[in-house]
């Protein structure tokens, strides 16, 4: 191996960090979720979430998901009473 190759490799890393800058930066989120109930058997549920960045575009720093989900417990009507294969 040429020793002027190793050195210059080493020179060249050098300089590239050398040539680095630091970058200042923010996140930040907040969550909110609802979960609601009616007679113990249907189920509700709504979920909110932002998201901010100072790396997102201007004008854009915000982005928000929602989601919402509904749940049934069938096995709590009176006409599935008699069913014995499924359980809780």
């Amino acid at each position: 191996m040429n020793p002027n190759y190793f050195i210059t490799l080493v020179l060249l890393l050098l300089k590239v960090i050398l040539r680095s800058r630091l970058e200042e930066w923010s996140l930040a989120s907040f969550m909110g979720r609802i979960n609601y109930e009616f007679d113990d058997k249907y189920l509700f549920q709504a979920t909110v979430r932002a998201d901010g960045s100072s790396r997102l575009a201007s004008g854009n720093k915000w982005l928000i998901f929602s989601g919402f989900s509904a749940g049934w417990r069938i096995l709590e009507e009176s006409f599935m009473q008699n069913v014995t294969f499924l359980m809780n």
